[in-house]
């Protein structure tokens, strides 16, 4: 169930944890519907930090990514376009959703 609190004011560990990497990241905490990103995949797409993920993924990949979140351990990788700042389409890679444990809850973190 949703607190209705972002993940990043859930969750600061894993929101500290994602920030720094290098390349663009999605994160899903149990329980919670929106897909909060990195400061990489904000850059990239223009998003805001409270904004859903989701919105900058392609319209016809977001059911496969939001699925690739919900499975966390998933040893598979995948592909997802997702939108730039200047409204065009750029493909990624996902590597396998990486399980992580955030104030007893599960997190499914999905690098780009």
């Amino acid at each position: 169930m949703s607190t209705g609190l972002p993940v990043r004011d859930q969750f600061p560990d894993i929101a500290a944890l994602i920030d720094v990497l290098p390349v663009p990241a999605l994160v899903r905490a149990a329980g919670t519907l929106v897909v909060q990103t990195n400061l990489a995949f904000r850059s990239h797409t223009g998003l805001s930090a409270g904004d859903d993920g989701l919105l900058a993924v392609h319209p016809d990949d977001r059911d496969a990514a939001a699925a690739h979140l919900a499975a966390t351990g998933s040893a598979e990788a995948g592909e997802i376009r997702v939108r730039d700042r200047r409204g065009g389409y750029q493909r990624f890679l996902t590597a396998p959703a990486i399980t992580a444990q955030s104030a007893g809850r599960p997190c499914a973190v999905l690098v780009l």
